[in-house]
């Protein structure tokens, strides 16, 4: 770290946020609205870049005025932007022979070598972090990772939250319930307005209509009809996303799941519920993309490294664009800037925080050490202190728990015979889980390709056991998770025309095994548990999950390979040097669903790494019911919060969790912003 530049005078605010994630940008907002018309100052501390400028005026450079130019890289040419602070791209690319045609072999990371190509250091949008039988990759940048995600917004259900929520010492007992946060779904859902691609009726153009499309009418003849209607009059007729070419995979996968629903009692299932996903995107985007008026991204299977489809709100200026995902510097983050009370400090990542005595009264403030960012020098960061009567830790479930560990096994700034923060609860750190995440690739017997339309766009829903069954007593009885959930997810890199990729989670026996442990150089890791298999099961970390994913995704295929035709069983054939998925790092695990009536029709699950992190400062262990964190004694520490999803025990209930660690932040504000704006003296 360079102290070349450092500053001497700490920077004053009311309150310091640190991250601007879900958590993050929900703590910003209903904190600006108690604090509006007062002279107090929320400083948000974002450690990536506000990629589009909206909110800082400093996103990436123009072409002109007129012409805005994409801040993103692509899966196809990444480059530094792709990576936070790497030399190499956080996924990677087919590398060898790759001159056969698409039909002659499965040309994918699964069917030979990768190779992650190197990248300029720079503080691009995805971090990889490899940790002890873990790979998590969290994103970087103004609105977190609700720049990086496939937008997917899912609500679980009662029963599969409450399972979830237990508490993980005292498993009768739940940390938060279902009902008490009902309220708060329904809140996040009115400021990130989600839809699916059948919602609503757009009109984009007045050459490009939205047609609404309901589940029941993807059926196959619908479908060429659409076809046939696009291919003939693309200029003229309204255009259905769902019937494009570019959702072929989500039209076969709902058509599949359908068939399992329709047979789901010879497979020990209550309940099977094909879907559209809740998507917070544009869908007008996506319209424009499919009838090849905008640049393609969402529809050609990029995600995480950003998508550059944007919509122009002033093309005389070309100073006002927004992404096609509605990010939360779109809506949140707009919202908490427009109080005025807010200012937001991007390229600022917090190395420490310390908790300094002001005056004698027992009274003290908080002290942030900051090394602000230099794009052209990265390795040069100049130091800045930031003080404060209060911090919301918001920096995500990879590092809130550590930066607060830390800083409390750390020398304080102003006086190194005390630690930078007071003793800690000794919860923090404890309780992290990857949300039950696995990752399954299939062969269809119907083709797939060469359309990968995305983001996810589809998914299914399955509930195990009789229906009177209490969910956590046939998890306890089977070792499988009652619930899970499998979404369409679009990976660009396959090229096979049979080939679907699916991301599934569950609900474990122990959602949450993981804790940060002391590293040799004095830092905090994350340390979580292996998987082992036992006598054809699989036992520990996330086993309940696979075990429960296995059982689906073998009932998915006997279903749907039933009684084919001769050109199907020939098909399936050609992939007889079909060997699995994509090793993300020398950590993941794989296991393979074992081949039964039809040679090669197979699923291979990926687990050992996850997007999804989860806990580490649990709500109500390392925190109290709302976010206030605990010392050594479990006494509440005066000014210091959590408000992320390192408050939730490892695991949303089989769905992805971004609405419910919204929903979670919601339900805490609404005691810390009152909170806060109490202890206010003038």
């Amino acid at each position: 770290m360079s102290n070349s530049n450092s500053s001497n005078t700490p920077i004053r605010a009311n309150t310091v946020i640190i991250g601007s994630g879900f958590g993050g940008s929900v703590a910003a907002l209903r904190l600006c609205q108690q604090l509006e018309n007062t002279n107090e100052r929320v400083v948000l501390l974002e450690r990536g870049k506000d990629w589009w400028g909206n909110l800082t005026g400093k996103g990436s450079q123009a072409k002109s005025d007129a012409e805005p130019l994409p801040p993103f890289c692509n899966y196809r040419q990444p480059d530094g932007r792709a990576a936070w602070m790497a030399t190499e791209e956080p996924f990677g690319t087919p590398v060898g022979d790759i001159t056969l045609g698409l039909n002659d072999i499965p040309l994918n990371f699964n069917d030979g070598e990768f190779a992650k190509r190197p990248v300029k250091k720079y503080p691009g949008l995805v971090e990889t972090i490899e940790a002890e039988n873990m790979t998590v990759w969290v994103g970087a940048g103004l609105g977190g990772t609700s720049q990086v995600y496939n937008t997917i917004f899912q609500k679980p259900s009662k029963d599969a939250f409450n399972l979830a929520f237990r508490d993980p010492e005292n498993q009768s007992t739940k940390l938060l319930s279902y009902d008490e946060i009902a309220d708060q779904y329904d809140v996040v859902e009115s400021v990130m307005k989600p839809k699916t691609m059948i919602d609503t009726a757009l009109d984009t153009d007045a050459t490009l209509q939205f047609n609404q499309v309901t589940s029941a009418q993807i059926d196959q003849s619908n479908i060429q009809t659409e076809m046939a209607s696009l291919s003939e009059n693309a200029n003229d007729n309204p255009i259905s996303i769902a019937a494009s070419p570019d959702y072929l995979s989500t039209r076969v996968f709902l058509e599949q799941a359908q068939k399992l629903q329709a047979n789901k009692q010879k497979y020990d299932l209550a309940s099977v519920e094909p879907k559209f996903s809740t998507l917070a995107l544009d869908w007008s985007v996506v319209a424009n993309e499919v009838s090849g008026s905008m640049l393609p991204s969402a529809t050609i299977g990029e995600m995480w490294y950003g998508m550059n489809s944007y919509h122009e709100v002033d093309k005389c200026s070309g100073k006002t664009f927004y992404g096609i995902k509605k990010s939360l510097d779109q809506n949140y983050l707009a919202q908490a800037k427009a109080t005025d009370q807010l200012d937001i400090e991007c390229l600022s990542e917090v190395t420490s925080i310390n908790r300094i005595a002001k005056g004698g009264k027992g009274e003290f403030v908080y002290r942030i050490a900051v090394n602000k960012i230099n794009e052209a020098d990265v390795d040069a960061p100049q130091q800045i202190i930031y003080e404060a009567d209060n911090v919301i830790m918001s920096a995500g479930s990879m590092h809130t728990a550590r930066l607060l560990l830390e800083s409390s096994n750390s020398p304080s700034l102003t006086d190194v015979t005390n630690t930078g923060l007071p003793e800690l609860s000794h919860y923090v750190g404890k309780f992290w889980g990857q949300n039950g995440d696995l990752f399954a690739t299939q062969f269809c017997n119907q083709d797939v390709r060469p359309a990968n339309g995305g983001p996810g766009s589809a998914e299914c829903d399955f509930l195990f056991g009789d229906k009177g069954q209490q969910p956590r007593a046939y998890l306890e009885e089977n070792h499988a998770s009652p619930f899970t959930k499998m979404v369409v997810y679009p990976v660009w890199y396959e090229e096979t025309v049979s080939i679907q990729n699916t991301l599934m989670m569950g609900v474990c026996r122990e959602t949450a095994p993981g804790q940060f442990v002391k590293q040799c150089d004095g830092t905090f890791g994350l340390s979580y548990p292996q998987t082992l298999e036992i006598d054809g099961k699989y036992e520990g970390g996330m086993g309940d999950s696979i075990n429960t994913a296995l059982k689906t995704l073998n009932a998915w295929k006997e279903t749907n390979t039933a009684n084919l035709s001769e050109d199907d069983q020939r098909k399936l054939a050609r992939f007889k040097g079909y060997r699995g998925p994509l090793h993300c790092s020398n950590n993941t695990q794989r296991t393979l669903v074992a081949n039964s009536d039809v040679e090669n029709e197979h699923f291979d699950v990926a687990y050992g790494m996850t997007p999804h992190p989860l806990g580490g400062c649990v709500l109500g262990k390392a925190c109290n019911d709302y976010g206030a964190l605990k010392d050594a004694k479990g006494a509440v520490i005066p000014g210091l919060y959590v408000v992320d999803g390192s408050l939730i025990p490892g695991s949303t209930g089989a769905c992805t969790p971004a609405w419910t660690i919204a929903a979670v932040a919601e339900h805490c504000m609404a005691e810390i912003a009152p909170e806060i704006k109490q202890k206010i003296t003038y």
